[in-house]
């Protein structure tokens, strides 16, 4: 199970010492952010002159490799790539710059997977429009 919680620093010890106290088969390890990042599943969480934002979050290893467009499946697994990707946008961008900037990943991405960007806007379109 993931937990995520967010505490000053003068509280983290004891806030993690009581967790850890609770039952002796359930133990909750941390990670610190880096500066002031951290990437929690799918979600990129900055913290900024104390506010919390949030955008998409991929691995160091990630390769945006995806389903080629030219592959021999359907139009509808193809289409599902490209709703599934923006829905994550638009769902984990805080900021209309981070959606942009997402979005603007997505595209680039698709576009080197073959994707005709007709298609690609036609499924954020209604991507965005089903949320």
């Amino acid at each position: 199970m993931d937990c995520l919680a967010i505490a000053k620093k003068i509280w983290f010890d004891s806030i993690l010492e009581f967790m850890n106290g609770v039952h002796p088969n359930i133990k909750f390890t941390h990670e610190h952010a880096k500066d002031g990042t951290i990437g929690f599943l799918d979600v990129l969480i900055v913290i900024k002159d104390g506010q919390v934002q949030t955008s998409v979050y991929r691995k160091p290893c990630h390769t945006d490799q995806y389903l080629n467009y030219h592959s021999n499946h359907t139009i509808t697994h193809k289409s599902s790539v490209v709703r599934s990707l923006a829905r994550r946008a638009f769902l984990y961008c805080s900021t209309q710059v981070a959606l942009t900037e997402e979005l603007d990943h997505i595209k680039m991405a698709l576009l080197a997977n073959d994707y005709p960007l007709w298609f690609i806007n036609k499924y954020i379109d209604k991507s965005l429009a089903s949320i």
